[in-house]
């Protein structure tokens, strides 16, 4: 496993090469985040006053094929932090390793460091070369302000398609899946002498229980209902139901920013 910052001028060449590489066991992707969507995102004056519920679409690209996926959930789902992440790319290495085994893997991401650049993604590789999937998996970062990709052309694509331009890419819903998220303590080893031990990883869900939105969050969304089209009105009105009908041990939500990474407290886990 190796890691390596990109600068910018030397990433526009590196990614170019990446996408010609023609080693058929190896797959090369690059995967961002997109800025946090506002649901429902509507330009009446008084939607300026309310809170809405925030989306999250995480944007896998693979670099050879030129094929891509979009995995998208909301916060009552799941935060932004480095555990989804994981839980994404973990479902695109599965889905993709299913159609055509690969043991090479080289990713490219930018600098964040709550999502791309923590211990759980450095020890999800580890498990998967452990487990012996992969023979070499290369993470390549690139430098804050340099970190152009073909994912910030997806996530315009998208901005498009919310403003109503009709030059816009459609997207098309292809799955639908729910799943927990990979989460643990640490290799119980000081850092240093940190080695692969033989053993399990245990899948636990990151919330045992739905995510409870705060009741004034909840009380906006049912005001600005009514300035949808009443055939848009399903899935928000689905959410609001379900959070009015929320069981008393639903995780108690933590105010959010859409500027703020969701870092995450716990670590993904090997037992020796």
């Amino acid at each position: 496993m190796r890691l390596t910052k990109i600068w910018h001028e030397e990433g526009k060449h590196i990614l170019k090469e990446l996408a010609a590489n023609d080693d058929g066991d190896c797959r090369v992707i690059c995967f961002d985040l997109q800025q946090t969507l506002p649901v429902p995102r509507i330009s009446t004056n008084i939607a300026y006053y309310k809170r809405k519920l925030w989306m999250y679409n995480l944007y896998i690209h693979d670099l050879k094929a030129n094929k891509s996926k979009f995995y998208v959930w909301d916060e009552v789902n799941g935060g932004q932090g480095s555990v989804e992440i994981v839980a994404c790319l973990n479902r695109w290495i599965e889905e993709e390793y299913a159609k055509a085994p690969f043991h090479k893997l080289k990713v490219v991401t930018d600098n964040s460091g709550g999502q791309n650049k923590n211990i759980n993604v450095i020890l999800y590789y580890l498990k998967q070369i452990h487990d012996g999937k992969f023979k070499i998996i290369e993470h390549l970062f690139l430098v804050p302000g340099h970190s152009y990709m073909p994912c910030d052309r997806a996530f315009g694509n998208i901005e498009k398609c919310v403003r109503g331009f009709q030059d816009a890419r459609r997207f098309v819903l292809k799955d639908n899946f729910s799943e927990g998220y990979l989460v643990g303590m640490d290799y119980n080893t000081p850092l240093g002498s940190v080695r692969l031990m033989k053993g399990t990883v245990h899948l636990a869900p990151k919330y045992p229980h739905p995510i409870q939105l705060r009741k004034g969050k909840v009380k906006h969304l049912k005001d600005l209902l009514s300035f949808i089209l009443e055939q848009y009105r399903g899935y928000l009105q689905h959410v609001i139901t379900e959070q009015e009908h929320a069981p008393e041990n639903a995780e108690p939500h933590q105010e959010e920013s859409s500027d703020e990474e969701d870092v995450d407290n716990t670590l993904m886990d090997y037992d020796s």
